[in-house]
């Protein structure tokens, strides 16, 4: 294992890994990206790409979105 691989516990936003899943294949056929097992602080459980959580494009399951949409509604509502 790399060193500088996700291990299970790491968290990146409201995700927390749970484990390797699987390597992605890229469209050549080659190797890709490793992907990562991942569960929500709300419960949903996802598969995330490792450059993804490390970049921090992907934070949530998409519960942060909604919920900040809400929040969004809400402030023009009133």
């Amino acid at each position: 294992m790399r060193h500088d691989s996700l291990k299970p516990g790491d968290i990146f936003g409201r995700l927390k890994v749970c484990g390797y899943s699987h390597t992605s294949k890229r469209k050549d056929g080659r190797a890709g990206e490793r992907v990562m097992d991942c569960e929500c602080a709300c419960g949903n459980k996802i598969k995330v790409k490792t450059s993804n959580l490390k970049s921090g494009n992907t934070k949530s399951c998409g519960c942060l979105h909604s919920e900040r949409t809400v929040q969004s509604n809400k402030k023009r509502a009133a």
